[in-house]
């Protein structure tokens, strides 16, 4: 098995280990993280929570399009 075909299964056992909404919401978890560190003094609060705001949007429609299949 080449490199190529060796990382298409690894991302193909990744997505079907957890849904779509469960890889969100860890992402969102670790956006909302870096966010919240203060290494980030470029960016301001408002900024920071736009972007955890929009985050849990898009969360809760997945969580909602897995919840009405």
């Amino acid at each position: 098995m080449n490199a190529l075909q060796n990382e298409h299964e690894i991302i193909k056992a990744f997505f079907q280990t957890d849904s779509a909404s469960e890889i969100i919401n860890s992402l969102t978890f670790m956006t909302e993280s870096l966010l919240c560190t203060e290494n980030m003094e470029h960016m301001s609060l408002e900024m920071r929570m736009h972007i955890v705001n929009q985050n849990r949007v898009i969360n809760q429609i997945s969580q909602l399009g897995e919840n009405y299949r």
